[in-house]
């Protein structure tokens, strides 16, 4: 009574759906047309990724490769000691940024090669320096940074997906705060917490953003970026 109208659901395979026949029993019905709403929602899912694949690679791949085109000219001329390093900077910033692009295909594309690359991050010593890069965004505001990681272990993880959760709030800590103090601390178990004094969200405004994210899979639609979206997806499939 009821036919598999293609193959098991795969990224690459799309329109499965089990096939109807009239004389099943009305709640064997209900049960499949269940089903085929479910791999409605898949399909949409996947329509999701792969514009998201295509948004990752065009617009963020060309003008990096742009900037670090001209980063290079520029550091091949005579410069002076105080500019060198601004730009030697800007150089290892833009060598981040694409190796995150190619981590945001990975994990839009193959979630469970990122576990591949990972190694051994001593938490202590790497969230200062990820405080650090981030510290000039909270110059032009009343804010400081305070870190409580002393006692924080090594954990194995991939090291640019670190810096990039980790520096994704912290951004977000400073974008959202006028002035008062940043907290990042780390435990004996390796949980981060980053506490910040910012007007933050009425439980309205949080009910309706994780509406939105049961709903389309993301926290916002517009104004703010991919960070909050990605540190949430680098959670999930790392554990």
């Amino acid at each position: 009574a009821l036919r598999c109208a293609g193959i098991p659901h795969c990224p690459q395979y799309a329109g499965h759906r089990i096939e109807l026949d009239t004389t099943i029993p009305r709640e064997v019905s209900v049960i499949a047309n269940a089903l085929n709403e479910y791999e409605d929602r898949l399909d949409r899912f996947l329509t999701r990724e792969r514009a998201f694949i295509n948004m990752a690679s065009h617009e963020l791949r060309t003008p990096i490769a742009v900037m670090s085109g001209t980063i290079d000219v520029a550091l091949d001329r005579n410069l002076s000691e105080e500019i060198r390093p601004h730009l030697e900077l800007a150089r290892q910033t833009t060598a981040d940024m694409n190796q995150l692009v190619s981590l945001l295909l990975t994990l839009a594309r193959d979630p469970d090669r990122l576990r591949e690359a990972n190694e051994s991050i001593d938490l202590s010593a790497t969230l200062p320096l990820i405080a650090r890069d981030h510290e000039h965004l909270a110059h032009s505001k009343d804010l400081t940074l305070e870190l409580d990681v002393a006692a924080a272990p090594a954990i194995d993880a991939p090291g640019q997906v670190i810096r990039a959760a980790v520096g994704n709030l912290i951004r977000n800590a400073i974008e959202n705060s006028d002035h008062g103090t940043i907290v990042i601390q780390a435990d004996r178990v390796g949980s981060v917490t980053i506490s910040d004094p910012g007007h933050g969200m009425s439980e309205r405004e949080i009910a309706a953003a994780y509406t939105r994210l049961a709903r389309s899979g993301q926290l916002s639609t517009k104004g703010a970026g991919i960070g909050l979206d990605l540190v949430l997806r680098l959670c999930e499939h790392l554990g």
